[in-house]
């Protein structure tokens, strides 16, 4: 994974998945600024410490740092909070064509946004935050 992995710390809480997806035409330093963006706001939500992370298993292939930028984040479930976080992943994908965000919930439910309005995504995010965790 391009950058660190970090883990925000509060009581009962969820783990949130969240990866900046690169553009094509986007290159490291470009992924490295999203998850420097997304750290930031993260770290407004709580206290990070970096997540270890580990090589690929023998076999199998890991991922291109190049075109993926990974945060992990433990948040409180609270709406404001995952909206804050949504937020950041949002306004790095409207900054070039191409880029995606997605986010995953611990019960496995995800959003992946790529191209839309910041009207669009507002709305497909509010949706999806309004739907019950499995």
């Amino acid at each position: 994974m391009l950058g660190r992995n970090y883990v925000i710390d509060h009581a009962d809480d969820i783990l949130v998945l969240a990866y900046l997806i690169a553009a094509p035409d986007d290159d490291r330093n470009d992924v490295e600024l999203g998850v420097v963006q997304v750290n930031r706001a993260l770290a407004s939500l709580g206290t990070l410490r970096p997540v270890p992370t580990a090589p690929a298993p023998d076999g199998t292939r890991g991922i291109d740092i190049s075109a993926v930028g990974a945060v992990c984040a433990q948040i409180l479930p609270a709406v404001p909070d995952l909206l804050a976080v949504l937020r950041s992943l949002l306004t790095w994908t409207r900054q070039r064509p191409g880029r995606t965000a997605k986010v995953v919930r611990a019960d496995g439910s995800s959003i992946e946004v790529t191209g839309l309005s910041e009207q669009d995504q507002h709305l497909l995010v509010e949706d999806w935050l309004r739907q019950p965790s499995a």
